[in-house]
């Protein structure tokens, strides 16, 4: 039982943390939009 709880807990930590890269990776794709086109 507490294996699977682990489990359960360590597949949500694993998304998060892809959720979080995501936004990372559009926000730095943002600033470099914006710096390649002046945009302050």
């Amino acid at each position: 039982m507490e294996l699977r709880l682990a489990n359960h807990k360590l597949s949500e930590y694993a998304a998060r943390v892809e959720e979080m890269a995501i936004i990372q990776e559009r926000n730095r794709m943002a600033r470099d939009y914006m710096t390649a086109w002046g945009i302050t």
